[in-house]
């Protein structure tokens, strides 16, 4: 089934492109976007987005709670410590200043493909010094982190620019915007195992 998500601008503070063509004729046509983004420039992804696409569901714990003590201790390693996040999104515009705009329309083979771990650490990282440390604590899962989110979106937005850690994020793309290349996408299922 399509669902048409809000379309998301995911901006680069640097960014290499790794084309199709460089990987070899027979390659599937992938391009490949990485480089860093500044958390606070993640926040609309993580209005959009829920983690169907990822197969392993984040949970918190021990992983979650290492991602958290690096962004609360050391923030400026997070991004030589963690791969951090992996999208796919099949419809995209190229915009400019190294910003991207996705909108994702099958949640189930598109949005976040690998480091929902990752995601549920930022926002949990995030969410904490603007929820009472009990109710904080008992978030586990990315359906209970999301709507803590939701409920505290106003006091996230007013502090965002304290949150400049650079992220990990890779984005995988069709190497062009034609149907059959779209289509040729949709069907490599991208997702991690």
């Amino acid at each position: 089934h399509t669902t048409m998500s809000k379309p998301v601008i995911i901006r680069f503070t640097d960014q290499a492109i790794q084309p199709a063509e460089s990987a070899g004729p027979d390659s599937p046509p992938i391009k490949r976007v990485i480089g860093f983004v500044k958390m606070k420039d993640l926040f609309p992804l993580f209005d959009q987005l829920d983690l169907e696409a990822n197969p392993r569901s984040a949970k918190a714990g021990s992983v979650t709670s290492a991602i958290r003590k690096t962004l609360t201790e050391t923030p400026e390693t997070f991004r030589y410590k963690s791969k951090g996040i992996l999208l796919g999104c099949a419809n995209y515009q190229p915009l400019q200043r190294n910003r991207w705009q996705l909108t994702f329309m099958d949640p189930a083979t598109e949005g976040t493909l690998d480091g929902g771990h990752n995601e549920l650490a930022i926002g949990l990282h995030v969410l904490e010094p603007h929820m009472e440390e009990a109710r904080w604590s008992q978030i586990k899962f990315w359906p209970e982190m999301k709507s803590a989110w939701r409920e505290h979106r106003e006091e996230i937005e007013a502090y965002k620019d304290e949150y400049q850690t650079l992220v990990p994020v890779e984005l995988l793309l069709p190497d062009s915007n034609s149907p059959e290349t779209v289509d040729e996408f949709l069907a490599l299922s991208l997702i991690h195992i």
